[in-house]
This record gives structure tokens, C-alpha cells and sequence, in this order.
């Protein structure tokens, strides 16, 4: 459940961000707050440049609870385009990037 929210937030970002781009093509960066552990973010990056070149993600990473307080901190105003780190049930970060 969490892993589908997390997704459906992921491409509802992603479109977005997408229909957002202007004309002569700037390059999107999608922001992600997450607990994930570092080691962990470069293959969920690959996985997700795989399906979307032009997007560079901006990794916030930190505790569950610092990301927490900083989204409340933020309130309405939120820099984070996505918040995600739950642990997936997938070995393969490709295959939640592929939905």
C-alpha cells in the first residue's frame, strides 16, 4: 500500500514536472526528501533515469523523523516534490520505477 502511494505520488510528480518544462527545453529537477539509507539511492536513480533522462532528481536524505519535522516546518510551502523511503518489497529498484 505505502509502496503504491509512493508511486502514484512519483509519477504524479513526474507529469507535472513534465507538463511544466518550457519550450527551449530546461533541464526538470524533481525533489525528494527520504529516509532511504545513501547506499541505497544509487540504484534507485539509475532505475528512474532509465525511464526518465531529462528529470535530475535532488536528494534530501535524512531520519524519518528530520524529514518529518522539516515538511512540517515547510507546511504549505514544501520544496520537496516527492517524499518517499519506505522499504520497497522489490529487490530491483527498476522494477518500482517501472511501476
Amino acid at each position: 500500500m505505502k509502496r503504491r502511494i509512493l508511486l502514484q505520488t512519483l509519477a504524479l510528480a513526474t507529469c507535472a514536472a513534465l507538463f511544466s518544462v518550457p519550450a527551449h527545453a530546461e533541464k526538470v529537477t524533481l525533489n525528494v526528501y527520504t529516509a532511504l539509507e545513501t547506499d541505497q539511492l544509487k540504484a534507485y536513480q539509475e532505475a528512474f533515469n532509465k525511464q526518465y533522462p531529462d528529470i535530475e532528481i535532488k536528494w534530501t536524505r535524512d531520519s524519518t523523523g528530520v524529514v518529518t519535522a522539516k515538511l512540517l516546518a515547510e507546511k504549505a510551502n514544501s520544496v520537496a516534490d516527492v517524499v518517499g523511503g519506505c522499504v520497497s518489497r522489490y529487490r530491483d529498484p527498476a522494477q518500482v520505477c517501472a511501476g
